[in-house]
């Protein structure tokens, strides 16, 4: 990947334009490397509602409009890269749309909650008809507290002290547990 990328940037300088060039790199879920297992069967990989499965990497560059930085702890999330790419070659953003822009700090510095909706790919999907046809999981990320709402039950974290989803908080918690079950109901309600 990094000779394609540096082809590509050499190939953009030689042509000028490098500098009006916006580059966003990410991937479709997180993962977490297993040299022992599939990693497809790692329950803290793919297809899991875990850190290590919904936990992307977002890179975005502009040699004309960005200062390198790294951020691993605003929220961010993949809804935000069409708002951003729009914002960036200056069109309007429709309302519909999350209309945060990923290059401005101050507003993402705001955002206190994200959601995540884990679907299987490997059944027969009719989600036009069925929204919840194939859910796998819901979450909401509030600040350092996480929900995760599976068909059969839920399971509540701190990331804070606890990055890897290893101890269910819910049971000691059940007042956060409803307050972060209801922002996942409205949420769900708002985007229907």
């Amino acid at each position: 990947m990094d000779e394609t990328c540096g082809q590509l940037i050499d190939y953009l300088k030689g042509k000028g334009v490098y500098e009006d060039t916006l580059f966003v790199y990410t991937c479709d879920n997180g993962w977490r490397q297993n040299p022992n297992k599939r990693n497809r069967d790692d329950d803290n990989s793919k297809r899991h509602p875990t850190e290590m499965g919904i936990r992307t990497p977002i890179f975005i560059t502009h040699a004309g409009g960005i200062k390198p930085a790294v951020d691993k702890t605003t929220l961010a999330s993949n809804i935000d890269i069409a708002p951003t790419i729009l914002k960036a070659c200056d069109i309007a953003v429709p309302e519909e749309m999350s209309r945060l822009d990923l290059r401005d700090r101050g507003i993402l510095q705001d955002r206190n909650r994200i959601f995540v909706e884990v679907y299987g790919h490997d059944s027969d999907l009719d989600m036009l008809n069925d929204i919840n046809n194939g859910i796998q999981a819901r979450v909401i990320i509030d600040g350092w507290d996480k929900l995760i709402w599976r068909p059969e039950y839920m399971e509540l974290y701190d990331l804070k002290n606890d990055p890897d989803d290893q101890n269910d908080l819910r049971e000691q918690n059940t007042e956060k547990v409803s307050a972060l079950e209801e922002f996942l109901d409205l949420w769900r309600k708002e985007t229907m």
